[in-house]
């Protein structure tokens, strides 16, 4: 649990998704946060994966247990093309989240107030990154981009810089989130429970996964492959 006097000394966006004193000491997301959400038309967890590269492999589990995606990126000059086209990991991370099956994305375009709302850079990033994108085979209905300040928290909830409003019409982070299509769940068909990691708790053991299709209830059995055992 955050105190208030703790958030007040970190106004940032990541530092309130970090889950543990290490990560908000380094400034860097080493494991996956969960927090909830709820928005008008869905109730959202949100998965909170790192971005650096040595932690790739707890980055696929989030993105393997997802629906839907929010690739941040930076806007500051130097800081985007390193990320995007240095050798960096954000085409990296678009890569496992679609082969990973997620359809659907928003790309929030962070710190743009280092470039004082600079409307051409905001336009040279969508182009760059949405062009990328869409070889990747996303739909463009299914694509958004959003300038945000993670560390102000302007377009996150409520838009009030005069710079940014003077050109941008579109959603807030929380609109944009609010307009994702629900996912497909095909409850009628047989439950299939994707598992992504097993880790003991107590005297018994919890799985992590996604649900791809069915449901189940209290007192269900259930069959875990390859090996057959009944649960």
């Amino acid at each position: 649990q955050v105190s208030k006097r703790e958030a007040s000394k970190q106004g940032n966006l990541s530092w309130l998704l970090d889950e543990n004193t290490q990560e908000r000491e380094r400034g860097v997301t080493m494991e996956i946060g969960t927090k909830t959400l709820r928005v008008p038309h869905h109730d959202i967890v949100i998965l909170d994966a790192p971005g650096h590269q040595d932690f790739i492999p707890v980055m696929i589990t989030g993105a393997a247990n997802a629906d839907v995606a929010i690739l941040v990126v930076a806007a500051v000059t130097g800081e985007f093309e390193a990320g995007f086209t240095g050798g960096g990991q954000t085409k990296e991370h678009i890569l496992l989240a679609r082969g990973l099956g997620v359809t659907q994305v928003i790309v929030a375009v962070n710190k743009l107030d280092v470039e004082g709302w600079n409307q051409e850079r905001y336009n040279q990033i969508e182009h760059d990154v949405k062009e990328f994108l869409l070889k990747q085979e996303f739909k463009p209905k299914r694509i958004k981009f959003v300038p945000i300040s993670g560390l102000t928290g302007e377009n996150i909830t409520t838009r009030k810089d005069p710079e940014l409003s003077n050109w941008y019409k579109g959603p807030t982070l929380l609109e944009a989130i609010d307009g994702f299509f629900p996912a497909n769940r095909h409850i009628e068909k047989p439950p299939r429970f994707i598992v992504t990691d097993v880790f003991p708790e107590g005297k018994g053991v919890v799985t992590r996964g996604r649900v791809v299709q069915g449901f189940v209830e209290v007192g269900d059995r259930l069959v875990v492959l390859p090996v057959g055992d009944i649960v």
